[in-house]
């Protein structure tokens, strides 16, 4: 079923896994050896999205809670989906560990040598794209589906969109644009 490296609809039943153990935050699991992973609650891409802290290899597992770097540029791109406020907390509490790589759950792994680099972009570029999206939200008098459009096109335009399917893609920066135009509305 495999077509290149996707997984297609059927390789896997989810029906057929169960839960037996519910992680969250400080939860670790140890798996002998020394080796042991920690959950961390890392609000902010979701609510309830968590990261993994291998502390034997000061390794981390982030999925999309700290921000992805989608092409050839080293541009952070923001994930916040459900708290802008809490994605940046998230960001500075995965650089309180002091990990050594960063595993994303997208295109790129940071290596020690860049892990610095990539929290200064993480929040540079966050706040970078906040204020451009705000500032389209000004010019485009708060019609979202407008500053979708435009934010769109400029990511594609600037190279900055990676690899991610277009509904995927539109459907982020759609509640990217929600989510900062509702912080407008209430005056933060």
């Amino acid at each position: 079923h495999l077509h290149g490296n996707d997984f297609q609809p059927g390789d896997l039943d989810y029906n057929s896994l169960s839960v037996d153990r519910a992680l969250e935050d400080g939860t670790v699991v140890d798996l002998g050896g020394g080796v042991a992973i920690e959950a961390m609650a890392v609000p902010g891409h979701s609510s309830d999205c968590l990261s993994f802290w291998l502390p034997h290899a000061k390794a981390i597992i982030t999925a999309e809670a700290v921000g992805i770097i989608p092409g050839n540029e080293f541009w952070v791109a923001p994930q916040f989906l459900s708290s802008y406020e809490d994605y940046l907390d998230t960001i500075e509490r995965v650089r309180r560990q002091r990990p050594k790589l960063i595993v994303p759950g997208h295109h790129r792994v940071v290596g020690e040598k860049d892990i610095e680099r990539f929290f200064e972009a993480a929040l540079v570029d966050c706040r970078e794209f906040r204020n451009m999206v705000a500032q389209l939200l000004q010019e485009e008098r708060m019609v979202e589906e407008r500053v979708v459009r435009r934010v769109c096109e400029r990511q594609v335009r600037t190279g900055r969109r990676g690899r991610q399917p277009e509904k995927a893609f539109q459907s982020n920066i759609q509640i990217q644009v929600k989510l900062i135009a509702r912080h407008m509305q209430m005056g933060r």
